[in-house]
């Protein structure tokens, strides 16, 4: 299991993606950001009911070498940390990427 810690800094609600591209815009050595568009059924148990549509709970952070996932859950931001490319966790977040779509920049593994 991944471990994970409290994402510093983020706000205690989902992310408009304008928000979510500026984690993209405030990192230099980011690549591309990715977010999740989740299912409305998987929605409506994530997110808060006032949740504008269209809101970010999932974001992965694209750098070269690594990928820095973020997840909206329980109330609370969380990051799950910094992956290598050449780990484990980093080819199965390269994976699930595939449910992904990327909000802003250009990515390296599509």
């Amino acid at each position: 299991m991944l471990q994970h810690e409290p994402a510093r800094d983020w706000p205690d609600r989902p992310l408009t993606p304008a928000e979510a591209r500026s984690v993209y815009e405030r990192d230099d050595d980011a690549v591309a950001v990715w977010v999740l568009d989740h299912a409305e059924s998987v929605r409506t148990r994530l997110v808060p009911d006032d949740t504008p549509v269209g809101a970010v709970v999932d974001v992965v952070l694209e750098r070269d070498g690594s990928f820095q996932v973020y997840s909206y859950t329980a109330g609370r931001w969380v990051d799950f940390g910094p992956f290598d490319t050449g780990s484990v966790d980093t080819i199965a977040t390269a994976d699930r990427l595939s449910n992904y779509r990327v909000l802003d920049g250009y990515s390296r593994v599509i």
